[in-house]
């Protein structure tokens, strides 16, 4: 699992850094689940434009799924009620 919060749009410096500091092979087919922090949910492309394209230069193996908290629920400590069911919209 790996995860950073969203700053203007990407990732922090900080977790850059981090990955900087891998070895080039460390991540080969191992399976990575994304995730990533932001204020809305207009912050969930961070994963599909930039999260998985990095790591999928290490030749990991990115799950298709994501987790995305967003800052709503630790506002209200309530999950939204959810808008669609593996991606199809409810009847």
């Amino acid at each position: 699992m790996v995860g950073t919060p969203t700053y203007k749009g990407s990732y922090t410096g900080f977790f850059k850094h981090l990955i900087d500091l891998l070895d080039p092979l460390a991540l080969e087919g191992k399976p990575i689940l994304l995730t990533a922090t932001g204020g809305s949910d207009r912050h969930a492309l961070i994963t599909e434009h930039q999260l998985r394209p990095h790591f999928g230069f290490f030749m990991a193996h990115t799950l298709p799924t994501v987790f995305l908290p967003s800052i709503v629920i630790f506002w209200t400590m309530k999950l939204p009620p959810p808008t669609s069911t593996h991606g199809l919209p409810r009847p």
